[in-house]
């Protein structure tokens, strides 16, 4: 059928949503490909109407037929909703619901080498690394920091801003950090691993090597955090009131958010399947929808949407939150038909 990757399993870079030619969608409707099969297992009965299956040397005799089609499900557009609250990435870090904390001594490690989860490591989301006192190792100089090894993406933050930013497809960089510069912060995002072949065991995420200052000094103390919302965003309080320019990309210079929008479903309507629409005023990041994890967007495309199954909505009032790494926008889009080849 239809594939989905719900929440964050996906391997090498690979769209939310994928079918690979399937023969039903991510909503269970039939596709082109179903109807296509069909035509030919249509061709077959006519000839055969009666099957004989061998078992344990017994002939048993079917008569078959092709069985109805299921109707589709209801796909509902419940419009544009506003964004109406956010916590800072400050906030977020701070929140024993949405973050699992960790000290390493003698420099970085992945996130599957943690002692996190009771010791089993972290396998999925971003991984914050964060140097509390870099003043003692640069003197208060500017200098140039060297990432010797990092999968996948990165965003690097002096003194809470963001200052730079890496590919996925980089696996070292280098950047200058600028002088008096008090706590450096480097996040990285898992986005995906390889799921075959002789390196499996080798596909490790987040900071793999040392990380050095003008070439030499090893960093050796870091506060680790690992966000992987294993327990969701439903629970979450504390919203801040969001001012955003309507229309417009309102770039995160003190790194990520969590947004929130809420949108009612009242006694009267019929829930159905939906998609989550980000216009190009969102960058790339992860969508939650009454807590549930949706899946990464990224605005690179093809897909622009994220499809939501209507068992995740409830009449009344229901939630949106988006964890966004760079830009934002004032509002999403909730619409019934999904866009998986834009660009």
């Amino acid at each position: 059928s239809g594939a989905h990757h719900f929440p964050f399993r996906q391997y090498k870079p690979l769209v939310t949503s994928y079918d690979y030619d399937a023969p039903l969608n991510e909503a269970g409707d039939p596709t082109p490909k179903y109807y296509a099969i069909q035509r030919v297992l249509e061709k077959f009965y006519s000839k055969h109407p009666e099957l004989y299956v061998l078992n344990n040397d017994r002939s048993h005799k079917y008569g078959h037929s092709l069985p109805t089609i299921p109707p589709s499900s209801t796909k509902t557009s419940y419009g544009t909703i506003q964004i109406s609250g956010y916590k800072t990435f400050e906030q977020i870090l701070a929140d024993d619901l949405l973050t699992v904390t960790t000290k390493l001594t003698n420099g970085p490690k992945s996130m599957e080498q943690l002692s996190v989860n009771n010791k089993s490591g972290a396998s999925q989301g971003f991984i914050l690394y964060t140097v509390k006192d870099i003043l003692s190792l640069t003197k208060g100089l500017a200098c140039q920091v060297t990432v010797t090894a990092v999968a996948d993406n990165a965003v690097v933050l002096a003194n809470g801003q963001a200052i730079f930013q890496s590919l996925p497809s980089i696996n070292q960089f280098q950047f200058d950090l600028p002088a008096k510069t008090e706590n450096l912060s480097i996040l990285v995002e898992n986005m995906g691993r390889i799921n075959f072949g002789p390196m499996l065991d080798r596909s490790r995420k987040g900071l793999l090597d040392k990380v050095l200052i003008d070439g030499k000094i090893k960093i050796k103390e870091w506060i680790v955090h690992v966000l992987e919302f294993r327990q969701g965003t439903s629970n979450i309080n504390g919203w801040k009131s969001v001012q955003t320019t309507p229309d417009a990309k309102n770039i995160l210079h003190d790194g990520p958010r969590l947004f929130f929008a809420t949108f009612p479903i009242d006694n009267q309507q019929l829930i159905g399947d939906t998609y989550l629409n980000l216009d190009f005023n969102w960058s790339k990041g992860v969508a939650f929808c009454n807590g549930f994890n949706l899946g990464r967007y990224w605005n690179v495309g093809p897909q622009r949407t994220l499809y939501i199954p209507a068992q995740l909505l409830v009449k009344g009032v229901n939630q949106i939150q988006i964890f966004e790494l760079y830009t934002y926008g004032s509002n999403l889009t909730l619409v019934d038909t999904p866009l998986l080849n834009q660009r």
